[in-house]
């Protein structure tokens, strides 16, 4: 039986870090095919519905409703950065140490103003609920609301900020602190106690409201309260503290909750483009970058040095310019800029520390508020980036910190091999077509000078052999059994045994998988697990009376007499190939395969891509250790489009025929 398709609301805090939190997580719980709604302010409409969510606007205005167009730009700018200066003017964007900036945090209105929002927002978000009608949400806030914490439905509390800012423990350093987990813990307790007294007024403030309205209160000193069903927090394993503390009942680490990219374009300037050149990633996050003279202080600094900058100039970027040496907008798309560059110069955020853990790359904290102080240190204690002053640090400090840490071989080992790695396998043809997905390329070195396109050779062959005509199907699966590329594969895997064997020695996987027709003993003889993906039609690997056989085209109700026939050729379609592969194992030792091909089911897990509409589930159940997914859809690619033309895919020899007037393709 398929899982339960979920209706599920995310509430999120204003701020492009927590919204960005929530976005990566929704994106993996929408491709399990739940649906996913976003209930958030006005300023970002029609900034969600691209990733596939539904929006709720909560605004106050009766001549504006949720599915009026977006804001005006100029309007929505105007929001922004009136919310900037809001922070520009606390004074928490300064010099001043992470205890005097707690005072700052705890005293300035801040958490009020949230209050006074949730208060205000919780009759637009009722309507909300019960037009959504949610089965489950998911909370990234500093205030609860008591129409979702107080539901009878279950909800889930994330936290995109470092796990000391929900998870207090005196074995830690305190919350916002900075301090380092094997200093001086005499500073810890007084330090602590501000901390977790920071909000009580708040709390006291909200608690008034929540009892007066007929709401249980909440106790933590905090405006939000832990949920009883499933707490969850994204950091790098490698940071985070369970070395120090375990972690509590219901609490759960994600190593992020990175988000795919929003489409927008990298257009970098040619100069950008050197080979040799370091690239270097300059941002202070979306609210940050308004303190214009700290980022202008930065550019002059960095203006010295041999390298290219990115720069993410903030909401507020119109405002300075850029050094020769350095290209940027008010915002980048961070998630492809992190893979092509060679090291990241940030404040800290939570979704940044993790993005750049994911890929890979070296950091230089420069932390300015709350838990950026937390992660900055993490990161430099644990040894994997370098934590400076942004406001007083001096030019030949930075400088040398960015050289330092470009030159380190050793760390650069270490963060390559942080978080979860993903090692391609490919032949030459595809060299370079991965790299930009933030993957690790293992090129097989073959004795071909020119391995042309991928998949030309195979393409040729097809064309070869009459299969890309007009036959039946019947016929065409007499032509696969006679097809060589199979046969092919199995001596080009062959040849490439041994330079396969040294890839895994070098990298050491814990888990292989494979997309193929035929299975490297290296792989499915290993002592590790394996997982077989298969990126066809489910009828091609998963055999049963009950269902037409693969390759045929016949359908789903038709006679299933009248299948049979072409089930006993379809079971012979690789008996050359399997007897081939057969040889080789018997040569080396290996168990033959009985089934006349040359890879069987993984004893640990299958995998296909398929719509659940359109599965075969309504006739058959899946068998044992196979799994279903609704797509195995790439990211990254995506092309302009123009209504009421044709957008054509033309294939490997597309520069073979021309289109019509009305389609355009490559």
């Amino acid at each position: 039986m398929s899982p339960k398709k979920l209706t599920i609301l995310f509430a999120p805090v204003e701020g492009m870090g927590r919204v960005n939190a929530c976005v990566g997580l929704a994106e993996r719980l929408r491709e399990r095919g739940h649906r996913i709604v976003f209930a958030v302010d006005a300023s970002y409409r029609g900034k969600l519905v691209g990733f596939g969510f539904e929006e709720e606007i909560i605004e106050f205005s009766a001549t504006k409703k949720s599915s009026d167009a977006e804001l005006d730009p100029q309007e929505s700018q105007s929001l922004i950065e009136s919310r900037a200066q809001v922070l520009l003017r606390s004074g928490i964007l300064s010099a001043k140490s992470s205890r005097e900036k707690l005072e700052i945090l705890s005293g300035d209105g801040f958490l009020t103003r949230i209050v006074d929002k949730v208060i205000a927002n919780e009759p637009i978000l009722k309507n909300i609920i019960a037009r959504v009608r949610p089965d489950l949400y998911i909370l990234d806030h500093l205030v609860g609301p008591p129409s979702i914490i107080f539901s009878d439905k279950p909800w889930v509390f994330i936290l995109s900020a470092n796990p000391l800012s929900g998870i207090h423990d005196t074995r830690t350093p305190p919350n916002f602190s900075g301090y380092a987990a094997s200093g001086d813990q005499s500073l810890w307790p007084e330090f602590r106690e501000r901390a977790d007294n920071a909000f009580a007024h708040h709390n006291q403030y909200y608690n008034r409201w929540l009892k007066a309205n007929g709401y249980p209160t909440i106790d933590n000193n905090l405006c939000i309260p832990e949920s009883p069903h499933l707490n969850l927090y994204g950091f790098p394993e490698e940071l985070d503290y369970t070395d120090i503390r375990p972690n509590p009942k219901n609490w759960y680490r994600m190593d992020s909750f990175m988000r795919s990219d929003d489409h927008q374009e990298l257009k970098l300037p040619d100069s950008f483009h050197l080979k040799g050149q370091k690239l270097i990633y300059l941002s202070l996050g979306s609210m940050a970058s308004v303190d214009i003279q700290l980022m202008s202080r930065l550019v002059a600094i960095l203006a010295k040095s041999p390298h290219k900058y990115i720069v993410s100039k903030g909401v507020l970027g119109h405002q300075y310019s850029l050094a020769d040496n350095m290209w940027g907008e008010k915002s980048v798309p961070q998630t492809r800029v992190l893979p092509i560059v060679d090291l990241v110069i940030t404040h800290g955020g939570n979704n940044t520390i993790y993005e750049a853990f994911s890929f890979g790359k070296p950091m230089i904290i420069m932390p300015l508020f709350a838990d950026q102080f937390n992660n900055a240190q993490r990161v430099h204690e644990k040894g994997f980036g370098l934590r400076l002053d942004p406001y007083n640090c001096f030019a030949e400090e930075l400088l040398n910190s960015i050289d330092k840490l470009l030159n380190d071989t050793d760390l650069k080992h270490r963060t390559a091999e942080s978080g979860p790695q993903l090692v391609f396998v490919i032949e030459k043809s595809f060299a370079g077509k991965l790299l930009p997905f933030g993957f690790i390329e293992e090129v097989f070195a073959s004795e071909e000078e020119n391995m042309g396109k991928p998949g030309e050779s195979e393409a040729k062959s097809l064309l070869e052999t009459g299969l890309l005509s007009n036959v039946t199907s019947y016929k065409s699966a007499e032509i696969m059994m006679t097809f060589p590329v199979f046969e092919m594969l199995v001596d080009r895997m062959r040849a490439n045994e041994p330079q396969l064997k040294a890839i895994i020695v070098k990298h050491n996987p814990d888990v292989y998988i494979i997309d193929d027709f035929a299975g490297s003993p290296t792989l499915i003889h290993s002592t590790k697990p394996w997982v077989f993906l298969f990126s066809g039609n489910p009828l091609f690997v998963i055999h049963d009376d009950r269902t037409p056989p693969g390759s045929s085209g016949y359908s789903s109700n038709g006679d299933p007499n009248e299948w049979k026939e072409f089930k006993e050729l379809f079971k012979n379609m690789f008996k050359n190939q399997s007897i081939k592969y057969n040889k080789w194992m018997k040569e080396e030792g290996f168990p033959i395969n009985t089934e006349n091909k040359a890879i069987s089911d993984s004893p640990y897990l299958n995998i296909y891509g398929y719509p659940e509409e359109l599965d075969y589930l309504d006739l058959r159940p899946l068998p044992e250790k196979w799994l279903r997914v609704d797509a195995f859809m790439r990211r990254g690619e995506k092309q302009d489009k123009s209504q009421h033309k044709f957008i054509v895919s033309k294939g490997l020899f597309g520069d073979t025929y021309e289109l019509a007037d009305n389609m355009w393709g490559e």
